[in-house]
């Protein structure tokens, strides 16, 4: 096998395109936007966004460079388990559309953290905003790091200058565009990215031998071993862990995320937010799957000759661009286009997490404070971003220093994530949860979920819990034959064997804090807090579960509603 190749300078023009073209979408919403509602016009595109492009941005700030270049290594090292996370999306979908959307896609609330404190109290608003704030600074470095490796490798230049380079465009677009901006941008990058996908998938499949020999040659390496429905929680993946773990996950992404409502609230419509929903799951699968699909082309690939064994890269997360380069040598622009399609993935989340982070930190932390005037909003805004974006450059040069990237990702959102989605659970499907009994579940949830990943951690960098990859081979490296390989195994310290919570699979840590926050906060609701449930608006609880209210409640609550509507809508009608 020959080396990989290398950018040319048609992948350079190609690439510093796309950056080019993101910008210019931000100055180009920036001169059009609406100087008069600013708040509105910033964080939810004026309410006027069509379907496809908010379907679109979903799909791009969930599809980030993570999906394109950590979830086929994944797949490549530990086998195909990750096919059941497509299940676990169209699950998770149905839970949101059935249980949480009918009442988070209230227009009253400026940010998803409000219905909170409608639900509870301006206390369990605050803490889920604390950690919402945590988990976008902790995740935006990791979105940052895995296309600025990819870039290096293919480039030289060095990781800190292109993370620098990157973050300032992906700052500036959002910054002075907004959601509009922000909006179609992602619209732009999501055909790159799948563009570049398609090319990518279509070459890989003629190169690997037809789709015949890489399902023969995955079945022979042990990476299409899905059906292991263990019950062993220290089994990294299998069935259970996965169809579990990522259900919790991606409930998570969709259902106590920012962005996910900030962009479901920028249709006119319920009817048309339905559908933004349903396509963006689509589109999950459908990337899901060849994410999953290019992981087996990579291994069919490289079942003979494992180019970190030969120390060809020198982690798995680098293996993507490597394949790349590899078999894209012969068609001239290919490299740049599929770099350009990561970063594409990677500056979509980001950008949609900076706007969100300003929504955020604006509605939940500055104006109930401060008396902000319409005229100084777009600049609170502004600072907003520039400031997290700032924070973000700082924070890449931490993630080179950590582990595998999927297990870290799940990891640091996990221990504010779990507790998140439990909160929201507990206020639209456990009406008789309070304020008291929520805000202790709520912290223990994420206390638990902590000492689990610190005592994880820990043992993992001492060589007691390891993770241990499906086995490689380099009987077929004809290029290589005379390199001397030296394999050095880390010695662990003399440790006691670790508490069984330890070695739980990284997969259960969103599930276990928003069940630990349940389970505590319904407990607790018996002996702390307002006991009495008899006063909840049943629009807070899902229309699903309204039978778990009291009759009196929601005979009252229907009552008023049926005044107050009469009220407002024939005054809406009446024409000018």
């Amino acid at each position: 096998m020959s080396t990989a190749g290398s950018f040319s300078w048609i992948d350079y023009i190609i690439f510093s395109s796309m950056l080019c073209a993101s910008a210019l979408i931000g100055v180009y919403f920036a001169c059009k936007r609406n100087k008069v509602k600013i708040e509105d016009d910033y964080l939810l595109g004026g309410k006027t966004m069509k379907v496809v492009p908010v379907a679109a941005s979903l799909i791009a700030s969930n599809v980030s460079g993570i999906l394109i270049m950590a979830v086929p290594a994944d797949v490549y090292q530990f086998g195909a388990s990750f096919f059941w996370c497509t299940i676990s999306t169209i699950l998770s979908g149905v839970i949101f559309l059935l249980f949480y959307m009918p009442v988070l896609l209230e227009p009253k609330y400026n940010t998803i953290f409000e219905y909170l404190e409608f639900r509870f109290n301006r206390n369990i608003r605050i803490l889920s905003s604390i950690f919402c704030v945590f988990q976008i600074l902790a995740i935006n470095p990791i979105y940052v790091f895995i296309p600025t490796l990819a870039f290096g490798q293919v480039s030289g230049f060095s990781l800190q200058a292109i993370s620098i380079i990157v973050c300032t465009v992906c700052i500036f677009y959002t910054t002075i565009g907004g959601l509009k901006a922000v909006v179609w941008t992602d619209t732009l990058q999501t055909f790159a990215m799948y563009l570049s996908f398609s090319i990518i998938f279509l070459k890989g499949i003629s190169m690997g031998g037809g789709l015949t020999n890489i399902w023969n040659t995955s079945i022979k390496g042990d990476r299409l071993d899905v059906l292991r429905f263990s019950l062993d929680i220290s089994d990294r993946e299998n069935f259970w862990s996965v169809l579990i773990g990522y259900m919790a996950i991606f409930l998570n992404n969709i259902a106590t995320t920012q962005a996910t409502i900030q962009r479901l609230m920028a249709v006119p419509t319920y009817n048309q937010a339905k559908r933004v929903m349903w396509i963006f799951l689509v589109g999950m699968v459908v990337s899901l799957t060849i994410a999953i699909i290019m992981g087996l082309l990579i291994y069919t690939r490289y079942s003979e000759c494992d180019p970190v064994t030969t120390q060809q890269i020198m982690r798995y997360d680098q293996i993507v661009p490597f394949y790349v380069l590899d078999i894209a040598k012969s068609l001239t622009g290919l490299p740049g286009l599929f770099i350009a399609g990561v970063f594409s993935a990677s500056l979509s989340s980001v950008s949609t997490n900076l706007n969100s982070l300003s929504g955020i930190v604006y509605a939940d932390f500055l104006s109930p404070y401060a008396c902000i005037r319409n005229k100084n909003k777009d600049t609170v805004l502004k600072s907003i971003v520039i400031i997290s974006g700032l924070l973000c450059i700082v924070s890449v040069f931490l993630v080179e220093q950590l582990g595998g990237i999927i297990p870290i990702l799940s990891s640091l959102t996990s221990i504010t994530g779990g507790p998140l989605l439990g909160l929201f659970t507990l206020g639209i499907a456990v009406p008789r949860a309070n304020a008291k009994s929520s805000l202790t579940g709520g912290i223990i949830g994420a206390a638990f979920v902590l000492w689990i990943t610190v005592g994880n951690y820990y043992y993992k960098q001492n060589g007691v819990i390891k993770e241990t990859p499906k086995s490689s081979s380099v009987i077929n490296c004809t290029a290589w034959t005379n390199i001397s390989m030296i394999t050095t195994t880390k010695v662990p310290a003399i440790l006691e064997e670790p508490f069984i919570l330890y070695t739980i699979s990284f997969w259960y840590y969103t599930a276990i804090g928003c069940c630990t926050t349940i389970v505590v906060g319904y407990i607790t609701s018996f002996f702390i807090g307002n006991k009495n449930n008899a006063k909840i608006d049943p629009k807070l609880v899902s229309p699903l579960l309204h039978f778990l209210l009291p009759q009196k409640n929601t005979k009252e609550k229907e009552t008023d509603f049926e005044l107050e509507t009469p009220l407002k809508l024939p005054l809406e009608n009446i024409p000018n």
